[in-house]
């Protein structure tokens, strides 16, 4: 590729590329009025060819400002689109730090909760097993009374029997006696 200059900068270009562009000063002599030098001569076609020349530079140099546009503008977009991925990238970690809060507090919440469940499941387990040993107890007391009462019955009834005999014994005794007293003069 060709890099077209202008016709006075290309004397003054070095081809270093560490060298940067310095146009070189010239010291101009006014020219004595008795001497005064030509104007120089340019051909028509050296003219026309510093006029392309030129033309092709413009050109060049159009390209170069329409691609440093373009190249500004792209920089730009992804600038703009860099920072809203930062600004997302920040909300959704602003956003997971909070779900992470609440899964802790949740997470207290749960071992607080099953703690309680703990002590209600136990305390219940405890009622319970204390609701069946005295229904246990109410059954065997129940059983016992049932068999108490069938004991007092049959005493009861004994007692009443043998009180019976007694009274029927007594009544015989005195009725033994009281025939036997007459006879043997007592009253």
């Amino acid at each position: 590729m060709t890099t077209v200059l202008p016709v006075n900068a290309a004397a003054d270009v070095s081809r270093s590329p560490s060298k940067f562009f310095e146009p070189a000063t010239l010291q101009i002599e006014r020219p004595s009025p008795a001497y005064a030098p030509a104007a120089p001569v340019v051909s028509v076609s050296d003219l026309k060819e510093h006029e392309a020349k030129q033309k092709d530079f413009k050109k060049i140099e159009k390209v170069v400002k329409k691609e440093e546009k373009k190249d500004v503008k792209q920089l730009k977009v992804v600038e703009k689109d860099a920072k809203s991925k930062i600004k997302e990238e920040a909300k959704a970690a602003k956003e997971l730090s909070k779900l992470q809060k609440k899964v802790d507090k949740a997470k207290l919440k749960e071992v607080k909760h099953k703690g309680v469940l703990t002590q209600a499941q136990a305390k219940y387990d405890a009622s319970l097993t204390k609701l069946t040993m005295l229904t246990q107890q109410l059954d065997v007391k129940r059983e016992d009374h049932t068999k108490l009462m069938a004991l007092r019955d049959n005493k009861k009834a004994t007692l009443e029997q043998v009180v019976a005999v007694k009274e029927e014994n007594d009544a015989t005794r005195k009725a033994v006696l009281d025939q036997a007293a007459p006879v043997l003069g007592q009253s």
